[in-house]
């Protein structure tokens, strides 16, 4: 195909057989490391050092640690009744853990071991968090329920991590969003990182190409060179979904392959969370082995393919690697 050195938008066109693409969610491979992290950027895991984030997986933990990832998985402490002062009437809860433990004895999320003691000195089981969160999903009293749950074996910090995990997908009896849900409101922020870390689904969507328009600006200059850094923003893209941008570059006239699918040096560049304004900012270091050619982008999800392409264009020029403006 020929590349017009006029356009600065293009119509989306697609085949009929793509006239309606579905993108969802579908990852549920993540290792605890990555929800650790993810769970840390939305504030709910804080990890044992409060300079640097530091998750101690491996290490053992307590009821009261245990409790306070309840407390920050249902969003306590943005409750109008939460109380930072809060005093559980247990003689054995650690003074940071204090006003989440009180705060789960008034909800009758726990109750304690008995003779005024929380049992911190006791290990954490499987059953025990589970049953605290049942509890505060309005699930009732499971301990019976959960007889098949692990009620001997001490949690690690990572256990904790994956019951949250879970727990946060879940919804509340007589609820209609999930715990994570409710958590992130309408911020954006904390949207963005939920899509971006898997914790939330992508929306589904089908796309019609009658109802978009695709742009690309913000481009810097019309001609780079190997090693430049190329930056550039597609627009009229559907809002808050993860889409992939394959840059590539032509290297020939009408009919001739396109060179490779990754012109930057991480391709991970490459895939993002499209914001609220429908755009995406697409970033890198191009490689040094790139040969001379027209840059030109294409977008699965919206139809576009080796055969039909976005190019990339800057002061009304084609985007060109490896030329130099005066040629």
């Amino acid at each position: 195909m020929g590349f017009s050195k006029r356009f600065l938008t293009v119509a989306l066109v697609v085949a009929l057989t793509l006239a309606s693409v579905s993108l969802a969610f579908a990852d549920d491979t993540l290792t605890t490391e990555r929800k650790a992290e993810v769970l840390h950027e939305l504030d709910l895991f804080l990890g044992v050092d409060l300079d640097v984030f530091t998750p101690n997986l491996e290490g053992a933990t307590d009821r009261a640690a245990a409790m306070v990832m309840v407390a920050r998985a249902l969003n306590w402490v943005n409750s109008e009744d939460w109380d930072a002062e809060g005093v559980s009437g247990f003689e054995d809860v650690p003074e940071w853990a204090e006003p989440h433990v009180a705060y789960a004895v008034n909800m009758e999320i726990t109750y304690g071991v008995g003779d005024n003691r929380f049992g911190n000195d006791m290990d954490v089981t499987e059953r025990q968090m589970q049953t605290w969160f049942d509890r505060a999903l309005g699930k009732g009293d499971t301990w019976v329920d959960n007889e098949d749950l692990d009620n001997a074996t001490a949690l690690i910090r990572a256990d904790l991590v994956d019951h949250t995990w879970d727990a946060l997908m879940q919804v509340p009896v007589g609820g209609e969003e999930t715990l994570i849900d409710t958590i992130i409101g309408d911020d954006e922020d904390m949207l963005l990182i939920a899509l971006a870390g898997n914790l939330v689904p992508l929306k589904e969507i089908d796309i019609d190409p009658d109802e978009y328009e695709i742009t690309v600006d913000d481009l810097e200059k019309a001609f780079y060179a190997p090693g430049d850094t190329l930056e550039f923003t597609v627009r009229g893209l559907e809002p808050l979904t993860r889409q992939l941008i394959h840059v590539r570059i032509h290297t020939g006239g009408p009919g001739f392959p396109f060179f490779g699918d990754e012109t930057f040096v991480d391709p991970s560049v490459e895939e993002g969370i499209v914001g609220s304004d429908g755009s995406i900012t697409i970033s890198g270091e191009l490689r040094d082995d790139l040969p001379e050619g027209a840059v030109v982008i294409t977008v699965p999800g919206y139809g576009y393919t080796i055969d039909n392409t976005l190019s990339l264009v800057s002061d009304g020029m084609e985007v060109m690697i490896g030329t130099d403006e005066s040629e």
